[in-house]
């Protein structure tokens, strides 16, 4: 059965990549969010400061994503950006060996079934495919440690929860409340232990260290910490027809294994929380679908939820795969290909122009093209705000079919008027169907 897992893990590591892959591939990834952190850690491979292009700042003034440093070392070995994709499939897919372990653990029969529902769950995959971002190594080190929980392992537990710290600040809420949930079980070394890690470290990353980095820090731990602070815009929003369709896209995908008491659990519950309201209160709507990543740290409880709900009863494999499958049909990012298909037909006049650019040139490019660029110090992506021209980069490429995220056609073909113009310090030296490259006179 232990190689049966490891298999599942491979297999779907390859299911899992595959789909990121080819929608990278097909230039649909953007510089937010794969660019900045492809680019953060091959600076931290160098030995540079991860300061971000795309943001201006330092990365850990976006997040305390410490986790983004072991990573570099990885970079140092195989520096693409295939490579992050890799890892965050890698990372997600690993979760069915502790969901294994725990169903036995629990005595569940259908582990094969639950895996499969686990590998197919839309949340996960359509985090997986939309860039890369490093909360997505939480989820399996979520689901490692309440194995630990079970098997009684503290230590092994708190090396879990460490990692989970590590990915994003906003996960010591989750831990915190996994701590709650413990000692409400009357579990006081775990519970202690968790409570404290969680806590402390929330206040330091959002008072103390994003802050020291980046003035966004400040905003970001005011929004966390005053997000119940108005009762009325609690209610308003809990209640409304967009939480609850997103309630319900949440637990369709394993509908065919929760149960009433799955929800009696502390262990279930409290975890749950910090994340499920911080996204229903947020004034972003991308919190509230399964396209995203904000979603992830709920899902491993779920799944928990959905083993812990069942004891010893015998669950029919058919219902997890049946279960499983309408929700990735339903919700899943298959629904994307053909936005794919369109355009990767550019794809191979992109790859072209690319690699007439110098390693060391700074770029400003669309935002889906961004991340085949993002290996130097200095990349940008069209704004609005900003005519290309104003970057003073090296090159300039635009693709006018596909805009993209921050700009639009209509601004691109006045950019492109003003490249042309016989006053510009640039000259055209690629163009193809409605690709083009400018790179300066006399750079």
């Amino acid at each position: 059965m232990k190689s049966f897992s490891i298999f599942l893990w491979l297999s779907g590591t390859m299911w899992i990549f595959a789909w990121s892959f080819f929608r990278h591939r097909a230039f649909q990834s953007g510089a937010f969010d794969l660019g900045i952190f492809d680019q953060a850690v091959w600076l931290i491979s160098r030995g540079f400061s991860p300061i971000s292009s795309f943001m201006g700042f330092h990365i850990l003034g976006d997040h305390a994503a410490f986790i983004l440093y072991p990573l570099g070392f990885l970079y140092g070995i195989f520096p693409r950006v295939e490579t992050l994709l890799f890892i965050q499939a890698l990372a997600l897919a690993s979760g069915v060996v502790p969901l294994f372990k725990l169903a036995e653990k629990l005595d569940i029969s259908s582990k094969a079934a639950i895996s499969f529902a686990y590998l197919v769950s839309p949340g996960l995959l359509n985090a997986a495919i939309y860039d890369f971002h490093p909360e997505v190594i939480a989820v399996p080190a979520l689901l490692w440690a309440l194995h630990f929980l079970e098997k009684k392992e503290i230590f092994s537990f708190l090396l879990a929860i460490l990692v989970v710290l590590s990915c994003k600040e906003v996960l010591s809420l989750t831990v915190l409340f996994l701590g709650l949930a413990l000692l409400l079980q009357r579990r006081w070394r775990e519970g202690l232990a968790a409570t404290f890690l969680g806590g402390s470290w929330f206040v330091f990353s959002t008072r103390f260290l994003i802050p020291h980095f980046s003035e966004k820090g400040v905003a970001a731990a005011a929004r966390y910490q005053g997000v119940f602070q108005d009762p009325s815009l609690f209610f308003s929003r809990f209640f409304s027809p967009e939480v609850l369709g997103y309630t319900l896209m949440l637990l369709l995908p394993i509908a065919g294994g929760l149960a009433v008491r799955s929800f009696r659990n502390p262990l279930v519950v409290f975890p749950i929380l910090p994340t499920f309201l911080l996204n229903i209160l947020s004034a972003a709507a991308t919190q509230r679908d399964l396209l995203h990543q904000y979603s992830l740290p709920i899902l491993p409880f779920l799944f928990y939820g959905a083993l812990r709900g069942q004891g010893k009863t015998f669950i029919k494999p058919l219902t997890w795969v049946i279960w499983g499958t309408v929700g990735f049909l339903a919700l899943g990012a298959w629904r994307f290909v053909p936005l794919w298909v369109d355009a990767s037909r550019c794809a191979p006049s992109l790859e072209r122009s690319i690699v007439l650019i110098p390693a060391e040139s700074s770029v400003v490019a669309n935002h889906e093209i961004a991340p085949h660029l993002g290996h130097r110090r200095q990349i940008f992506f069209f704004n609005d705000d900003r005519p290309p021209e104003s970057w003073h980069s090296d090159f300039i490429l635009i693709d006018l079919a596909h805009p993209g995220w921050g700009t639009s056609r209509k601004k691109l073909e006045k950019a492109k008027k003003n490249l042309d113009s016989p006053q510009s310090s640039y000259r055209e030296v690629f163009g193809e169907g409605e690709i083009f490259l400018y790179g300066k006179a006399n750079p």
